[in-house]
């Protein structure tokens, strides 16, 4: 899997993640159920303890 996530500000970016993993052994609900988390944080920590 492949995800990257940015937040832009008026001049660059508040923040930019990327990151890539084997998700193999993750049931497919789970990672449906972070993705759609993931689309309501604001905040680069949060996103970043979610996944």
């Amino acid at each position: 899997m492949y995800f990257r996530t940015c937040q832009s500000q008026k001049i660059g970016w508040k923040h930019c993640i990327e990151f890539h993993g084997d998700i193999s052994g993750i049931p497919s609900e789970k990672i449906e159920k972070l993705f759609e988390q993931a689309l309501h944080l604001k905040d680069e920590k949060q996103l970043l303890k979610l996944w």
